[in-house]
């Protein structure tokens, strides 16, 4: 059996799912490498979590890779992308600079797995039916078409390179985690209307808005009531996705689409009341409601209609048998928010109290 630091991940934008897969792929043995769009963030990666990080040029010259970052591009046997399409080249910016190299190094018996990133936008809206990985792709809009079309190129590796290469595509969901979730996003509005309780005479902000959950752009008329739902996953879980996909077997190199969502989809409102029961009496639960309200006019105003349940069926029978860490919003949540209390030694961490530690 080969060792563990045979296998080579490079990651194609290391942003908040690009770390954290690398960081568990590190520290499972792997040889980890990257690449970002500048020199200066590229020192920061490195120097934060010990991540080989090279320089991808596609916004001056449009050199992509860096001669070193072609270099272990070239020696990787696994590659994961996590940009999303650039509007210069109306394509994935990997694919459009380097799908050749990514080709010969498959045929060169090093590469065997390509895996993107995609999202959820795909399905566009589905009137809050549940939907799976052949259900019907209506994208709303020029980032989630372009989306599709990227998600085509890359599964099309596999026939390109004659069958050597696995290629899998996950459609995520809401990504939330440690810095990056509803409870940090409820702990700024509760310290941000302490600030304005200070305010005389007393904000209007703080006045209840009416309720536009399921509300369009003005001027459009609602369609019919009907709860907004929104699929999640915790970061933990998508990685664990990534890299049990990355463990197929080299006989079963396939083309394959997964959806990364937990087993119940909420909506925003649920989520955030369930957030607004942990923090008990260390929020004011009205004003904290109704600036957390606010942002969901704004979420809803800028995501349309879309309205969906997604379904990750296919991604526990086939990848994750064991099921999710966080099968729910309630045991992500609950984590993260027992971790800070861990962490802060007197409860949970407000903004102001100690530097968020967000993306």
């Amino acid at each position: 059996m080969a060792s563990p630091v045979a296998h080579r991940l490079f990651i194609f934008g290391l942003g908040y799912v690009g770390v954290h897969v690398g960081c568990r792929a590190r520290d499972s043995g792997w040889h980890v490498s990257g690449a970002s769009r500048t020199a200066e963030k590229a020192a920061r990666l490195r120097g934060a979590f010990g991540i080989e990080t090279h320089t991808f040029d596609i916004d001056d010259d449009y050199t992509g890779l860096s001669s070193s970052g072609l270099e272990a591009l070239r020696k990787a046997t696994h590659v994961l992308a996590t940009v999303p399409p650039v509007a210069d080249f109306d394509k994935d910016p990997l694919l459009a600079l380097h799908a050749a190299d990514l080709l010969h190094t498959s045929q060169s018996a090093s590469l065997r797995w390509a895996g993107y990133l995609s999202t959820t936008s795909v399905y566009g809206d589905h009137g809050g039916a549940w939907v799976d990985e052949i259900s019907k792709t209506v994208p709303e809009g020029s980032r989630a078409f372009s989306r599709l079309c990227a998600e085509r190129d890359w599964l099309q590796l596999r026939d390109d390179s004659n069958g050597a290469l696995s290629s899998h595509v996950f459609r995520s969901a809401g990504i939330y985690g440690p810095g990056r979730s509803a409870v940090e996003k409820l702990q700024r509005a509760h310290a941000h209307a302490q600030f304005l309780a200070a305010l005389q005479p007393p904000s209007p902000l703080l006045d209840p808005p009416p309720n536009l959950e399921f509300a369009g752009p003005p001027g459009v008329e609602p369609r019919e009531v009907m709860p907004k739902y929104t699929s999640r996953m915790h970061v933990a879980d998508i990685c664990s996705a990534l890299l049990a996909s990355m463990a197929s077997p080299a006989s079963e190199r396939t083309s394959a689409t997964y959806n990364l969502a937990d087993d119940e989809p909420a909506t925003r409102t649920e989520v955030e009341a369930y957030v607004l029961q942990m923090m008990g009496k260390s929020a004011d639960v009205t004003a904290v409601g109704a600036a957390a309200q606010q942002g969901n006019a704004r979420g809803s105003l800028h995501f349309g209609f879309e309205n969906k349940r997604v379904s990750n069926r296919k991604l526990l029978d086939e990848l994750m048998p064991q099921g999710l860490a966080f099968p729910s919003y309630r045991e992500g949540l609950k984590h993260i928010f027992e971790s800070q209390a861990a962490d802060q030694g007197q409860g949970p961490r407000l903004p102001g109290q100690e530097k968020h530690r967000g993306k």
